[in-house]
């Protein structure tokens, strides 16, 4: 039988990582009487060698505006992204 090895999350959360930092503008707009949210994407930002805690706290602040909202990406070096 195989063994699984144990996995210390607290290691896992301290583990440098690069980051993808996006921040919309969140916008309410009515169509036919409905109220729906449109989010802009309004600027974008790249950050290498931090731990999943600081991106979260970086996300933390960012997001705590009325009209803003940020999202975050892990940069995996394994996958090829051709997005552009």
């Amino acid at each position: 039988m195989k063994e699984c090895k144990k996995y210390n999350m607290k290691e896992a959360f301290e583990e440098k990582h690069d980051f993808d930092f996006t921040i919309y503008l969140v916008r309410p707009r009515r169509v036919d009487g409905i109220k729906q949210l449109v989010t802009v994407p309004v600027n974008s930002f790249t950050m290498f060698g931090i731990s999943v805690i600081e991106a979260r706290r970086i996300v933390k602040v960012l997001s705590s505006t009325p009209a803003y909202i940020c999202s975050v990406k892990v940069i995996n070096p394994n996958i090829i992204d051709y997005e552009m």
